[in-house]
């Protein structure tokens, strides 16, 4: 399983950001509706290596992110969701936290229960 997407709702000072962490997808989510949109896979130019990386200026919420996904493994006041693809099955999971979605517009495999999710499918972040 990969981390494609982080969205965050609201977390410390962070209100309705999203990040994409792969080129293989592209999600939005707005008014709590999903979007996924495929892409055209570009490892080929990285020598089949996936490459992500969060870049911003001093003070722009770079570490909220890094904490937004930590925070996911208890219990939270945040909200947000979280992509992950699995290669394995070419499948998309999504784990809600803290929110809930009103529609989607692929066939996505939904949790509510990140923690559950994460040790099923020995996700460590």
């Amino acid at each position: 399983m990969k981390l494609i997407h982080v969205y965050i709702a609201a977390h410390k000072s962070v209100r309705d950001l999203n990040v994409s962490l792969a080129g293989s997808a592209k999600c939005f989510v707005e008014n709590n509706y999903l979007e996924i949109r495929r892409r055209r896979d570009t490892s080929d130019y990285y020598h089949g290596y996936h490459c992500s990386a969060i870049i911003g200026a001093n003070g722009v919420g770079k570490s909220s992110v890094l904490d937004f996904i930590e925070s996911c493994y208890f219990l939270t006041d945040s909200s947000g969701l979280l992509v992950f693809f699995s290669e394995a099955h070419e499948s998309l999971h999504v784990c809600t936290i803290n929110l809930e979605l009103r529609g989607y517009s692929e066939d996505v495999i939904l949790s509510a229960d990140y923690e559950s999710f994460a040790y099923s499918n020995c996700i460590e972040l």
